[in-house]
């Protein structure tokens, strides 16, 4: 016994030098959250499922003089326990537990074998939250468990009362120290104290029939049962987390010594995947009782498997502040880009919170006499983010409407209209000639008003802050006019192949002219000035030209268009070494992968991340999806690529293009590629 201890104590020397990373968490043998038979006071993700398999394993030799036949024998014990767990919020756990258990009996000569099996119970745990869900250092939890016996008498688990129902109740208090730079536990410790009751008196009969298999008794816990236990959990490199505990039970009714009771300490250790979708857990309880408590030691084992019934939710919360004030702003709309979830709205204290799906989303805020504000954000799964937002106070705004029409038929234009001094043209709708300036600043404003054809005007309006102001324009014909003609054509380079294409021409105007798809052939009647050419087709890469069109002038302008390729690889983008840190000398790359992608808008890019064989296979890919993620942030919020065309995927150095034998080869295989598909028509 002595040597049981010692061992034990060395097992937990042993864990305490361990260095630390991140603790990972799988399902006790009870199915909750916890190590083996201490439960943790925090609960599984919110919609994870988890379902375990634990096997449990014992042998005992015993001379002629202990035996009950006079024989020299060996006794094996076995248990598997199946269990499935699953957390509908961040503050309850429900789990259900069955347990199939096993003994075989051999004796030396071979006189006697004796094997038996039984389901010796099936048990149910409910586990709640006590503390607030976002409070990670110290948590309290209780619980509260059924469980029945099933008549398996003499196997590991099983008592003497298998006509009743066991009723327990347990307290949980968990402490995690966290790393200060990712807020990741580096060292878990967990407290147990709690009771079961049993509706069933002791079976003596039940108690004897145990040694007709030959086994001397071991524990008799018949009665009420005080439990306890504490673990330390102490993660390492890899993925891997060491662990001990120390737990037993207390029958209060049997009078026995405190040592005559079962109490343990098991050393384990615990691999998990990086999506903790997969658990191995190991460990050797070692019995501290008297040798009628229990077996000397018994091996445990469990894996664990897990996913989510849900889709992956991170909580994003923040403060909404007036910009020149900095005091918080009450009842402004924070929504989500393209979501039909209802926005939230920041409280008195200008505090809002949104859960979202994982990913990137574009942030719309939006308060009444205050310019709305757009941000993109990264969305982290079970995770709480923590964001700070101005909004500035918009100047005194009101807004003009009306309709264009022609002064001689008084038939609607299509005309575009804008207030003078400023950039921004707004059109009217063709069919009606109807106009709507908004948020213009208030008093007397000019108008400028232009149309095809026609001779631009000017007009004021007064503008009241709040208000709408009535304004028709009617506008007279241009009969200096003068036209020129832009033809040409569109082939494919590759074949020199007519292609079916369309050719857009934006100056005053926005002019679109289908291409003949057997001849390629196209023209455009222009007015003279500079207009911005883009060239489409499905399957092709846009071509985009600028070209100057002269009064009564014919012009000619032709395209090639270079079929679009699946795969393009961005030479020239590097990172720090690594690291996923885009360096500064990539940019000029990335802005020119950025008009790529908004000059051919119809395209969905997956951006792959590769690395050289150099190191360890999990590290390139974690590092390749990290470089992949800041290349596919990089440009949706410094170029405004629209979040939903890209995603990322990091192959580490699983699709090499060179040979990673040399330093020209491997430097060829660290890159950011781009694999093209063509969305779908929008």
């Amino acid at each position: 016994m002595r040597s049981v201890r010692l061992s034990s104590l060395l097992a937990i020397f042993a864990l305490l030098l361990a260095p630390l990373t991140a603790a990972h968490a799988a399902s006790s043998l009870d199915g909750t959250r916890g190590l083996l038979r201490v439960h943790s006071a925090d609960m599984h993700t919110p919609g994870y499922i988890a379902g375990t398999v634990h096997g449990l394993y014992s042998r005992s030799t015993y001379n002629s003089i202990e035996s009950p036949r006079g024989f020299p024998e060996t006794v094996k014990f076995g248990a598997g326990t199946l269990s499935f767990a699953y957390a509908p919020t961040p503050y309850a756990e429900l789990a259900l537990r069955g347990t199939l258990e096993s003994q075989f009996v051999d004796s030396e000569p071979a006189t006697f074998s004796d094997k038996q099996y039984g389901i010796s119970g099936v048990g149910f745990n409910l586990k709640a939250l006590i503390t607030p869900a976002d409070q990670k250092q110290w948590m309290l939890g209780g619980e509260l468990g059924l469980a029945s016996s099933a008549g398996s008498l003499d196997a590991l688990t099983g008592s003497w009362d298998y006509d009743g129902m066991d009723i327990s109740g347990r307290l949980n208090l968990t402490y995690q120290q966290l790393r200060a730079e990712d807020q990741k536990a580096a060292l878990r410790m967990h407290m147990n104290a709690g009771y079961l009751a049993r509706t069933s008196q002791y079976d003596a009969t039940a108690a004897a029939f145990t040694s007709i298999g030959g086994t001397p008794d071991r524990s008799r816990l018949h009665g009420d049962q005080f439990l306890y236990g504490m673990g330390l959990e102490l993660p390492v490199p890899q993925g891997w987390t060491l662990f001990t505990e120390w737990s037993g039970e207390y029958d209060t009714e049997s009078n026995a010594d405190f040592m005559d009771n079962p109490m343990r300490v098991t050393p384990g250790l615990r691999w998990s995947n990086p999506a903790s979708s997969f658990t191995f857990t190991g460990g050797v309880e070692l019995s501290m009782a008297n040798e009628n408590a229990g077996p000397g030691w018994q091996v445990i084992t469990g894996l664990a498997f897990g996913g989510y019934v849900a889709p992956v939710k991170g909580l994003l919360r923040g403060i909404i502040r007036d910009a020149d004030t900095g005091q918080p702003l009450n009842g402004v709309r924070v929504s989500v880009r393209n979501s039909a979830d209802i926005p939230a709205e920041s409280d008195p204290d200008g505090r809002f919170q949104s859960e979202l799906p994982e990913g990137y989303a574009v942030l719309e805020l939006a308060a009444e006499g205050y310019n709305p504000k757009t941000r993109v954000v990264e969305i982290k799964g079970h995770e709480s983010q923590d964001f700070d937002f101005t909004l500035a106070k918009r100047n005194v705004l009101g807004s003009v409407r009306g309709r264009i029409r022609d002064a001689e038929t008084g038939e609607p234009l299509f005309a575009r209209v804008r207030v003078a001094g400023t950039e921004n043209w707004i059109e009217s709708d063709p069919s009606t000639g109807s106009f709507a300036l908004e948020n213009v600043q208030e008093g007397d404003q000019r108008l400028e008003v232009d149309a095809r054809s026609y001779e631009g005007r000017t007009v004021m309006a007064r503008v009241v802050a709040g208000d709408v102001v009535a304004q028709d324009v009617s506008l007279s014909r241009d009969r200096n006019a003068m036209m020129g003609v832009l033809s040409g054509q569109v082939r494919a380079k590759s074949t020199g192949v007519a292609v079916a294409a369309q050719v857009t021409a934006r100056g005053k105007d926005t002019i679109v002219a289908d291409v003949d798809p057997e001849t390629g052939l196209y023209e455009l009647e222009l007015e003279d000035g500079t207009w911005n050419l883009s060239v489409t087709s499905p399957g092709y890469v846009a071509e985009v030209q600028s070209v100057e069109i002269g009064a009564k002038e014919a012009s000619v302008r032709n395209f090639d268009l270079r079929e679009l390729p699946k795969k393009m690889t961005l030479k020239g983008v590097y990172f720090d070494s690594g690291t996923a840190t885009i360096k500064r000398e990539s940019f000029a790359v990335l802005e020119d992968a950025a008009s790529f992608l908004l000059q051919n808008d119809a395209l969905q890019v997956v951006i792959e991340g590769h690395t050289d064989s150099t190191g360890s296979t999990d590290t390139n890919l974690a590092l390749s999806q990290r470089r992949a993620d800041a290349v596919l942030k990089y440009l949706v919020v410094n170029h405004g690529v629209e979040p939903g065309r890209l995603s990322a995927r990091g192959l580490g150095p699983q699709e090499p293009i060179a040979s990673n034998d040399t330093p020209d080869g491997r430097a060829l295989n660290r890159r950011i590629e781009f694999r093209i598909e063509e969305m779908e028509h929008r």
